[in-house]
Protein backbone atom coordinates (compact mmCIF):
# COMPACT_ATOMS: atom_id res chain seq x y z
CA UNK A 1 0.00 0.00 0.00
CA UNK A 2 1.27 3.39 -0.82
CA UNK A 3 1.97 6.35 1.43
CA UNK A 4 -1.19 8.45 2.60
CA UNK A 5 -0.07 12.20 2.57
CA UNK A 6 -3.16 13.78 2.78
CA UNK A 7 -5.56 14.09 5.94
CA UNK A 8 -9.56 15.12 6.49
CA UNK A 9 -9.52 19.25 6.69
CA UNK A 10 -6.74 19.57 4.21
CA UNK A 11 -7.61 21.93 1.68
CA UNK A 12 -6.82 20.47 -2.07
CA UNK A 13 -7.45 21.25 -5.29
CA UNK A 14 -7.82 19.23 -8.45
CA UNK A 15 -4.40 19.67 -10.45
CA UNK A 16 -5.97 18.85 -13.86
CA UNK A 17 -8.84 19.06 -16.21
CA UNK A 18 -11.61 21.21 -14.53
CA UNK A 19 -11.12 23.45 -11.95
CA UNK A 20 -12.02 21.84 -8.14
CA UNK A 21 -11.10 22.97 -5.10
CA UNK A 22 -12.10 22.21 -1.57
CA UNK A 23 -11.74 19.93 1.57
CA UNK A 24 -10.80 16.41 2.47
CA UNK A 25 -13.80 14.95 4.64
CA UNK A 26 -13.02 11.40 4.35
CA UNK A 27 -10.62 8.93 3.24
CA UNK A 28 -10.70 4.97 2.46
CA UNK A 29 -9.13 2.31 1.18
CA UNK A 30 -10.51 0.60 -1.52
CA UNK A 31 -11.85 -2.52 -1.33
CA UNK A 32 -9.99 -4.77 -4.06
CA UNK A 33 -7.03 -3.25 -4.04
CA UNK A 34 -6.29 -1.28 -1.25
CA UNK A 35 -5.45 2.05 -2.71
CA UNK A 36 -6.39 5.17 -1.05
CA UNK A 37 -9.48 7.42 -2.44
CA UNK A 38 -10.72 10.91 -1.15
CA UNK A 39 -13.71 12.34 -1.00
CA UNK A 40 -13.42 16.22 -1.36
CA UNK A 41 -16.19 18.80 -0.75
CA UNK A 42 -16.27 21.69 -3.12
CA UNK A 43 -16.03 25.44 -1.65
CA UNK A 44 -16.06 26.99 -5.32
CA UNK A 45 -19.35 29.13 -4.54
CA UNK A 46 -20.82 28.01 -7.68
CA UNK A 47 -21.06 24.24 -6.65
CA UNK A 48 -20.32 24.63 -3.01
CA UNK A 49 -21.17 21.20 -0.72
CA UNK A 50 -20.73 19.12 -4.37
CA UNK A 51 -18.47 15.91 -2.93
CA UNK A 52 -16.42 14.01 -5.36
CA UNK A 53 -13.37 11.38 -5.26
CA UNK A 54 -10.41 11.01 -6.03
CA UNK A 55 -7.49 9.42 -6.41
CA UNK A 56 -4.49 11.05 -4.25
CA UNK A 57 -2.24 11.60 -7.36
CA UNK A 58 -4.74 13.94 -9.23
CA UNK A 59 -4.87 16.54 -5.67
CA UNK A 60 -2.13 18.69 -4.80
CA UNK A 61 -2.51 19.60 -1.05
CA UNK A 62 -2.77 23.43 -0.34
CA UNK A 63 -1.58 23.06 3.15
CA UNK A 64 1.18 20.81 2.11
CA UNK A 65 4.45 23.09 0.64
CA UNK A 66 5.16 21.97 -2.92
CA UNK A 67 8.50 21.99 -4.17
Amino acid sequence: MEIVTMQVGDKVEKISGSRFSGVVVARFRKIDNGQARFVVECTEPSTCGLLQIFRESQLRCENIKQT
